[in-house]
């Protein structure tokens, strides 16, 4: 099979063609060229689910087909070839989730298959359609009064009375939010869809943050123990200089979403009160690691601040919709999604294709599946959800390939599953998948793929364009190469690329062959860090990657061991390799849970034959809160500044056959990030045993339907 010409990025990014290593997926991948051999059965948005599913008289939903799918193979057994069932264009509304189970599941031999039909696009929705025809200039003068003089010729009013909507309404959200158990819990809030493009809530400001004048009352921290029955438990009240907050008395439901602690960790979080006459604002919750005087926030969800083209404000007490449109509202498609819960879920199933369709339009996930085998989402797209994209919990050998993921509230894919106790892997890929604008509403520690348990393999993806973080792992022996990352870590600081932590037990990880570039992380921070491990993270292997560009470490080794940085590229990095010794000062209070975890795994027969270092780790000396047994080797440190080590470190430190050099080893292409050089460069004389990067193979390729 030929893997043509790598897709292009937004900035030219590119590799040479090449050919694909034969691979297949448990057997059925040669289906999916859709023979005739097998059932076929058709599905048309103008069909019915009466009907019997062939070209004359098709089904009308997804639902119906799963149904007739069950039927078929109850009745028939497994059709020799499998189940295809082919989609035409259009929209599928899907008001409740469609659900997957044993009953619908395929064999090795005879897949089900659901796909688009060639040269269609059917889209699977659970947004409800708005007709543009409905919206009307606004009229009520009390409403009026509170739109901004500038934009009230431009706004529109729509009576949501006349449709079935579901408003919702917010809650707490971000990371910091997490922390507190306490606080309300619910879904997502509709977001407007606008000719495929995710509207704003009103807010202040339009672009970035603001910062208050003053800090009244910083609050209690429910980071540091405080509960909101103790009896000195203080929220916060904040002190504003913009004569333009004291027109936010009238909102009702005005919301402040700001990094207030610190500049990893966001959180969402209600207006109490506004007093003009003091020019206080005060918070209905206490942020959970406080608010310092480099807080950073933006008021969202107020009529008040409806003053651009491409925001909105949803009125819950009257239901009315109120839009200032992007574009000329004739012949828009404007949609307000509704479905809180995911539009499909496989429990239980196996050898299940889905192909070519688009999901979209929801307040949770789109794809869950949970305790499923053998399972392969192949060229499909995930976009516009509150939620995560795509989750997969055990099972074994699910497969996500050449997906567009964007549009997503918070994870773009979260794999997980395998073993840990016997170190039996689950085999799950995510792989040659576009996942970029994620992270939109829950905006840190949901990054583009997160990854679990045993043995998963994230392979050939682009991920771009996100506030924090891009890939996250926890768990044990997952393989990370041939990803470009880049544009991430946008509004944030102590930050990773791949980010792990707090972990001795997470172990045998493989980050090799990728290229990070473009990640800076916030202006003045902490720095981002393509590749981190944080707080004592231990024993993974960094091989073969290319880091462009960074302000901070390139690879930070937060106090872990048993970690090796060899064969890589560091290019243009104000510090290509930092080494801590966190655990030993003022990091030592993780010490005790690190060591309670490694305690219940340290004498499994499966854990000392896949990692000997851990015979005798806890009673030996140096003690594992010790940085030792990292190595530093064979890389290039081109353009850049030296690498950082503990003295703790030092002794126990192998840093050797590395290359500090201003001298270009024949870059093929800087400007559009293509570092390949020749086979014959002086690299290789310089740094005696560097192995080759197989540039050729990095970041997505062409696969054709």
């Amino acid at each position: 099979m030929k893997l043509r010409d790598y897709l292009h990025d937004r900035r030219g990014f590119a590799f040479p063609s090449r050919r694909c290593v034969a691979f297949c997926l448990v057997g059925f991948l040669c289906s999916l060229a859709c023979s005739e051999a097998g059932r076929v059965l058709y599905v048309a948005p103008t069909g019915d689910d009466s009907h019997p599913g062939d070209q004359e008289r098709p089904l009308a939903s997804l639902a119906g087909a799963r149904d007739v799918v069950a039927a078929i193979i109850a009745d028939e057994g497994h059709p020799e070839g499998g189940i295809t069932v082919l989609f035409a264009g259009g929209v599928y509304p899907i008001t409740q989730r469609v659900t997957f189970g044993a009953q619908h599941a395929g064999t090795a031999a005879a897949p089900v298959v659901f796909q688009a039909q060639a040269g269609h696009e059917p889209r699977f929705s659970s947004a409800v359609t708005l007709e543009p025809g409905d919206f009307r200039p606004v009229t009520d003068r009390a409403v009026l009064e509170r739109i901004p003089e500038e934009a009230r010729d431009h706004v529109r009013v729509l009576d949501l009375s006349d449709y079935t909507i579901d408003p919702g309404q917010h809650f707490a959200r971000g990371h910091s939010a997490g922390i507190k158990s306490w606080l309300p819990r619910g879904p997502e809030t509709p977001e407007l869809i606008f000719n495929d493009q995710p509207l704003t809530l009103a807010r202040w400001p339009n672009e970035d943050f603001a910062q208050f004048a003053e800090i009244i009352e910083a609050g209690s921290e429910p980071r540091r123990g405080a509960r909101r029955e103790d009896e000195d438990y203080r929220l916060p009240v904040l002190g504003y200089d913009d004569p333009r907050m004291d027109r936010w008395t009238t909102a009702t439901d005005a919301w402040l979403h700001g990094y207030w602690g610190n500049e990893w960790s966001d959180q969402t979080i209600p207006v109490k009160s506004i007093v003009p006459e003091d020019r206080t604002i005060a918070l209905a919750h206490a942020s959970s690691y406080g608010i310092n005087r480099r807080h950073r926030y933006f008021v969202f969800n107020l009529l008040e601040e409806l003053e651009q083209p491409g925001e909105w404000y949803l009125d819950r007490q009257h239901m009315k919709l109120y839009l200032y449109p992007p574009a000329a509202m004739e012949n828009a498609e404007i949609l307000l999604t509704q479905l809180t819960e995911p539009l499909i879920e496989l429990n239980g199933t196996a050898h299940l294709v889905f192909k070519g369709l688009t999901f979209e339009g929801g307040r949770g996930a789109a794809i869950v599946v949970n305790n499923s085998d053998n399972n392969l989402f192949d060229s499909c797209r995930v976009r516009h959800f509150a939620g995560d994209g795509i989750i997969i919990r055990n099972g074994k050998r699910n497969q996500i390939l050449s997906g567009h993921i964007h549009s997503i509230g918070a994870t773009g894919i979260s794999v997980s599953g395998g073993n840990t106790r016997d170190l039996i892997a689950a085999e799950h890929t995510v792989k040659n998948c576009h996942i970029h604008d994620f992270s939109r509403i829950r905006r840190t520690y949901t990054p583009a793929i997160r990854v679990g348990g045993v043995g998963q393999r994230i392979a050939h993806n682009e991920i771009h364009d996100a506030p924090h973080m891009a890939l996250s792992y926890s768990g044990n022996n997952h393989v990370f190469e041939y990803n470009v990352v880049y544009d991430i870590a946008q509004e944030t600081g102590d930050v990773g690329g791949i980010y792990t932590g707090r972990s001795w037990v997470s172990r045998g990880a493989v980050i090799r062959y990728n290229l990070f570039h473009s990640v800076a992380g916030l202006e003045g921070g902490h720095g981002a860090f393509p590749v981190y491990f944080d707080d004592g993270m231990s024993a993974a292997l960094v091989k073969g990657n290319i880091i462009h560009g960074t302000h901070g470490r390139a690879v930070l080794i937060g106090g872990g061991h048993h970690i090796e940085v060899v064969n890589n590229l560091f290019l243009e990095c104000e510090t290509p390799v930092g080494l801590d010794a966190r655990l030993l000062n003022w990091g030592d209070h993780h010490v005790p849970n690190l060591k309670r975890r490694l305690a219940e795994v340290v004498n499994r027969p499966a854990w000392l034959a896949a990692y000997p270092e851990l015979a005798d780790i806890l009673t030996r000396e140096p003690h594992p809160s010790v940085p030792h047994n990292n190595v530093i080797k064979n890389n290039l440190f081109y353009r850049s500044g030296d690498i950082r080590v503990a003295d703790e470190a030092r002794p126990y430190t192998v840093t050797e056959n590395n290359l500090e050099t201003d001298r270009d080893p024949g870059f093929a292409d800087p400007a559009t990030f293509d570092f390949s050089f020749p086979e014959d460069s002086w690299l290789y004389e310089e740094i005696p045993g560097f192995e080759p990067i197989p540039f050729h193979k990095i970041g997505r390729f062409q696969y054709g339907h």
